[in-house]
């Protein structure tokens, strides 16, 4: 009796030891299926945009600027995720290789890795909206959309093969929308070569719901219809739009001597939103945060193109801060890692200028004022180490005048590269004479980088 039980569990352990090892056969034999699948779409893709390359580094070029410069800047290495991503990430292989048409959705967002992997997990929605006009054809092919942004994507293309350049204008409530800005941030067609699809991220305001439909203008802004309108009604399926995740963190934290109390993590589909609040005593406001957010082996930046916070570029703090979403990793635990801030101090929200005088009070750190022309309506600056052809994050476009008028720059812009070591020269036109002074609102004072990165977790429950 007992060798016979003996004997009936040596077989049961022998057909267990085949079984397990017929399942690592197939393992195998389905993980070279997948890498087999994943090279021909990388073969695929590469044929389709020979120029990712280049696009990426011109994306990484633009975030360096923007992170020195831009109080609204992203980190660079986000950028690049995407092309891990397609290439390394068989979810995202798969659904690219057996849906053809979102292959080309998948190079359109190779700027946001968190909207190539809605792409990829098919949370897309499609309109299949053109129209034509002499010569011209303009189409609105799809969409993606959650409770944070919608993105539209867009394509036009001519008879004689040149790409036009549009302008994105979202009109009625402005409660509704809050932004509208092409990937890359330049206007349709100004990103270089042919932009094919090229999709227009809309922003909502929290307080408002995502709209059934809404209206999209794109305004020829070149060329012989120089001018022209194309207006489509927007449709919006919002039963396909899934809710945030919302994860509570209520920790203050201390960064650069000042309190910020980390409020909440809230995941949307198409990116991942840090809520924070300054306490009152603070001597600055928070204009920018550097941070990433890890998750079960990811890792999660600020994005390299668009916006990626919210607030009052005058005095008050940005109240949210966005990085990439890890909505569709299924992870079990969050780390928020602080390394880095940008500051507005309180005592230096305004920068007041005496052209008569050539002098200037409250200055942010790596400006210098160099000097006046034009009986004081030209102003100009020297900015460290920036790159001289992005100049918004310096001042806003108002300004006071010495009579207390608010009034409107009518252009910042470099004038001169190494004009002294390491500096550009930055030229601002002012609308008429200002009299005595001119008080300027810069965007930030200071930016700080910690010596250890400030970690907290965030609990999943």
């Amino acid at each position: 009796m007992n060798s016979r039980l003996e004997e009936h569990h040596a077989e049961e352990h022998r057909v267990g030891e085949y079984r397990a090892e017929e399942y690592r056969a197939e393992e195998y034999r389905a993980e070279e299926f997948r890498a087999e699948e994943f090279r021909k779409l990388r073969a695929d893709l590469e044929a389709a945009a020979p120029d990712l390359g280049e696009a990426v580094s011109r994306a990484e070029k633009r975030l360096r600027r923007e992170r020195t410069f831009r109080p609204l800047a992203g980190v660079a290495s986000a950028c690049a995720a995407f092309v891990l991503l397609v290439n390394f990430c068989s979810p995202v292989a798969r659904a690219c290789a057996q849906i053809p048409l979102l292959r080309e959705l998948a190079a359109a967002v190779t700027f946001s890795p968190s909207l190539s992997r809605a792409v990829a997990e098919e949370y897309v929605q499609p309109l299949d909206l053109t129209q034509s006009r002499d010569g011209l054809t303009v189409g609105v092919s799809h969409l993606i959309a959650d409770d944070s942004q919608i993105v539209v994507f867009v394509r036009a293309e001519t008879e004689s093969g040149e790409t036009p350049r549009f302008r994105a204008i979202i009109p009625g409530p402005a409660e509704n929308f809050w932004s509208a800005i092409w990937q890359g941030g330049a206007d349709y067609g100004e990103q270089g070569g042919d932009p094919a699809l090229l999709p227009i991220c809309i922003g909502i305001r929290e307080e408002a719901d995502v709209p059934e439909t809404f209206s999209l203008v794109l305004e020829q802004l070149d060329g012989e219809g120089e001018g022209a309108r194309f207006s489509f009604e927007i449709p919006v399926d919002r039963s396909r739009i899934v809710p945030a995740r919302e994860y509570p963190i209520m920790e203050t934290v201390e960064l650069d001597g000042q309190r910020i109390l980390l409020e909440k993590i809230r995941v949307y589909p198409t990116r991942l939103r840090l809520d924070v609040r300054g306490e009152e005593g603070n001597t600055a406001w928070l204009k920018g945060l550097d941070f990433t957010v890890a998750a079960d082996g990811w890792n999660f930046a600020p994005p390299a193109e668009g916006v990626t916070a919210e607030g009052s570029l005058d005095e008050g703090d940005f109240r949210s801060f966005y990085a990439e979403s890890s909505y569709f990793y299924g992870a079990e635990r969050l780390t928020l890692s602080i390394t880095g801030a940008e500051w507005l101090d309180k005592d230096r929200a305004e920068t007041v200028v005496y052209p008569g005088r050539g002098e200037a009070e409250n200055l942010p750190d790596g400006v210098h004022y160099v000097g006046s022309a034009n009986d004081g309506k030209i102003l100009l600056f020297d900015v460290e180490q920036q790159e001289p052809d992005t100049v918004s994050g310096v001042f806003d476009f108002t300004y006071c005048d010495a009579a207390g008028e608010e009034r409107q720059l009518i252009r910042a812009y470099p004038v001169g590269r190494d004009v002294a070591p390491g500096c550009f020269r930055l030229e601002l036109s002012l609308e008429e004479d200002p009299g005595e002074f001119v008080v300027l609102r810069p965007h930030i004072s200071r930016r700080w980088e910690a010596e250890e990165a400030v970690r907290v977790k965030v609990s999943l429950q």
